[in-house]
């Protein structure tokens, strides 16, 4: 069972650092931004590799999350800095959504039920996406 949640850690985190990259190729960034932004990503990969136990795994999966955020957030601040640089996406305020704690029923029983959640969901999206946040689902 922890091989298994671990590999599926380990998936997230490299598809994570993919995106990352993807990022800094697009942005064109310089070699020591990419190193500042992926590296802590690579440490907790390696962490995840060496884990033995899933509480540790989740925690690393959290931290994840975290720094994804953070080489985001240095990416668009070295981009905007550049002199000349063409103009990169403005760093938003990130804005968890626990989709859990918008329903106030533990199980859907029907359809009904499906609607009402779908609809407060929908609306507690496009609340942060009009008040110009990123939104990071947990």
């Amino acid at each position: 069972m922890i091989d298994a949640h671990r590999r599926s850690t380990l998936e997230q985190a490299q598809s994570k650092i993919d995106e990352v990259q993807n990022t800094l190729t697009e942005a064109h960034a310089a070699p020591e931004v990419s190193n500042r932004a992926l590296k802590p990503l690579q440490d907790l990969k390696k962490r995840i590799e060496q884990d033995a136990s899933i509480p540790s795994i989740l925690m690393q999966k959290n931290l994840l999350l975290d720094e994804v955020d953070q080489a985001m957030d240095l990416i668009y601040a070295t981009q905007t800095a550049k002199p000349g640089a063409a103009p990169a996406k403005p760093t938003k305020p990130v804005r968890e959504i626990h989709p859990a704690q918008i329903t106030t029923k533990g199980y859907l029983d029907n359809e009904a039920d499906v609607e009402r959640f779908l609809g407060d969901l929908r609306r507690e999206l496009l609340a942060a996406l009009s008040g110009q946040q990123r939104i990071r689902i947990r």
